[in-house]
Parts: C-alpha cells; structure tokens; sequence
C-alpha cells in the first residue's frame, strides 16, 4: 500500500513578475531562475529587503508577499 504523506510541499506554480505596486498570494516559496539580487517584501514585513546575490535555480523557503521591481534576479516562480 503506498500512502500519501502531507509534507507541506507546493500545489501550485505561478511565474512573477516583480512590480511595487501589487502584493501577490502569499507563498510557500520563491523559485529563482536566474541569477541577481531580489528585493522582496516578506509576508509579515512592510519594508522590503535585499538579498543580494542569490543562486540561480534554486527554490528559497520564504513566504513573500511583493517582489520588488528593483529585483535583478529573473525567471521567478512563486509557488504555493
């Protein structure tokens, strides 16, 4: 019997594109494509903040509520 474990993973992917203006769903995470620094503001926060530098490819655990158009990272996936 194969039983299904609820490990809090993703349901769902939308791309992002980074705009001051217009908060998103929060998210499970945040997938960077390509490489830069991302300016986001995190789900409890009301000021944003830079994580300069981060990898591309790799799918960071924070709970983002606005990515900032300052961002240089690209291809950003939210996920859910």
């Amino acid at each position: 019997m194969v039983r299904y474990i609820d490990n809090g993973g993703a349901t769902k992917a939308v791309a992002i594109t980074p705009d001051d203006d217009t908060d998103i769903e929060v998210t499970r995470g945040l997938y960077v494509g390509g490489a830069g620094d991302l300016v986001i503001m995190l789900a409890d926060d009301d000021e944003p903040v830079t994580f300069t530098g981060v990898a591309a490819g790799v799918l960071y655990p924070v709970r983002v509520k606005r990515v900032m158009e300052a961002s240089t990272a690209s291809d950003l996936v939210a996920v859910y």
